[in-house]
């Protein structure tokens, strides 16, 4: 699912539901099954959610009694919430996979593909730029169609009649909330980023980190949680240490950040 073939059917939904069955105790697959899939159903979705949870260490098979069993702490999977914030918190052990790179691609490019999505209105002629970026991903359109519902869920951009709008608001959010960086205190935006990383990586190329400049999904999440009062932004005159945000003239901060405060939710 996540390493190669992404799948529509393995939706965030299923994977959770499944997660709520097993918080009572292990289960033989059979009976997991009939739990997760109902009998009148025309399509057979159970094992793709299955590979789902497994590959994102969420249960395991049990090889002494022959069962499938949750691993994750109960917390983890307590709310949908909760079970977006340990995907997030353990994204980058997916990081060799179909669906990160896709993610990176989109993130690091978002700028070019939001127009090119724009203006082809078409999956397959969007699955073909993105393959272009990098071969290995080896796109094709149900991929695309899953990696919209996983990536929207994740929180890396928001889905509008199958459009895609890049904003990684969400995903910044509980990545800071995982990061050791402390409420009320002010960051210099170098600061700020460096304390995200592993988990920016991404969003955020190398390039990009060096250059201090912001594509647009991540411009969008910076404005998008100042405007929540998550976090404050802060402009000061005559600094060096500037960073470059994708162009909004309408908003107060319409292209350069150097500080950053974490006010929380």
């Amino acid at each position: 699912m996540f390493d190669s073939n992404m799948r529509t059917e393995a939706i965030p939904e299923r994977v959770y539901s499944l997660c709520q069955i097993l918080k009572n105790g292990k289960l033989e697959e059979k009976e997991l099954r009939s739990l997760v899939e109902p009998p009148k159903e025309s399509t057979s979705y159970f094992g793709m959610v299955r590979d789902a949870a497994k590959q994102l260490s969420l249960i395991n098979y049990d090889e002494d009694s022959k069962q499938l069993e949750l691993v994750a702490d109960e917390e983890d999977v307590a709310s949908f919430s909760d079970f977006r914030r340990y995907v997030n918190r353990n994204i980058e052990k997916l990081s060799s996979g179909q669906f990160y790179k896709t993610v990176q691609i989109y993130m690091y490019n978002s700028d070019n593909l939001f127009k090119i999505e724009k203006d082809l209105q078409s999956v397959s002629k969007l699955v073909g730029v993105i393959n272009e970026f990098d071969g290995t991903v080896n796109l094709n359109e149900e991929n695309m169609r899953a990696w919209r519902f996983w990536a929207t869920f994740l929180g890396f951009g928001y889905l509008h009649d199958m459009f895609f709008l890049p904003n990684a608001a969400t995903f910044l959010k509980d990545i800071i909330k995982n990061s050791s960086i402390e409420k009320e205190k002010a960051y210099t935006i170098d600061e700020f980023i460096a304390m995200l990383h592993p988990s920016i990586n991404i969003c955020l190329s190398q390039e990009n980190e060096s250059s201090r400049r912001m594509n647009l999904a991540l411009s969008n999440a910076f404005r998008t949680l100042n405007d929540l009062g998550i976090i404050e932004l802060k402009t000061v005159n005559d600094r060096s240490d500037e960073w470059n945000m994708t162009n909004m003239n309408l908003h107060p901060f319409s292209s350069i950040i150097t500080d950053v405060v974490y006010k929380g939710e």
